[in-house]
């Protein structure tokens, strides 16, 4: 079992993570504000279900491949960056939402959102280097199997930023929903897809 003094600390630089601005938040903010307060929490619970894939692939020590491998690193890099780009664009060439303010927050299709939410963190090849990097510092070798220990902290990880990001897409979908000035097309239209499109260029600049 992983030591009570341990945990806390672990919880305290968890919730210091997630509630920094980076990626997650940045693409949860993106889409409550074009789509409303439900599916950025929706799209949460994606990014939630993505990094669980990281979190298994740092327990089974699949992830040393692409932290050692330059090729997959730069393959994981290119979808990762073309998928924002293609959400971001998406965004920018749909129609108009401001026209409609009371359908802003129903036009969406959950199951759309939480594949979308998944894929962008599946595909940050960043989150597999830094669970490599930041779990090991918590696991107790004397403690039990250091693969069950991982699970429990990626649990612990997911649980802290998707409750985060849930109360962000909250708080930024009412907001838009209750003001006229948010809900015009510079807000709900060009600024998500902006901002997408900003963290597809960012992707592309990243290093090993």
């Amino acid at each position: 079992m992983i030591e009570s003094q341990t945990l806390i600390i672990f919880l305290t630089a968890t919730l210091a993570i997630n509630i920094s601005p980076g990626p997650s938040i940045l693409y949860v903010t993106t889409v409550a504000m074009a789509q409303g307060s439900h599916a950025g929490i929706l799209a949460a619970f994606g990014l939630g279900f993505g990094i669980f894939v990281h979190v298994i692939a740092a327990a089974l020590g699949v992830s040393v491949i692409f932290a050692s491998s330059t090729f997959a690193f730069l393959i994981i890099k290119l979808f990762g960056a073309a998928y924002l780009a293609y959400l971001g664009l998406s965004i920018l060439f749909s129609q108009s939402v401001s026209a409609a303010p009371a359908m802003t927050v129903t036009r969406y299709r959950p199951l759309k959102i939480l594949l979308q939410g998944f894929m962008v963190d599946l595909l940050n090849p960043k989150i597999a280097i830094f669970f490599l990097a930041f779990f090991p510092q918590f696991v107790v070798q004397h403690s039990g199997n250091s693969f069950k220990q991982i699970i429990v902290l990626g649990f612990l990880f997911i649980a802290t930023g998707t409750t985060v990001n849930c109360l962000i897409a909250f708080l930024v979908g009412r907001s838009f929903q209750q003001s006229r000035f948010l809900r015009n097309s510079f807000f709900s239209k060009w600024l998500p897809g902006g901002v997408l499109l900003a963290l597809s260029a960012r992707i592309l600049t990243l290093e090993r």
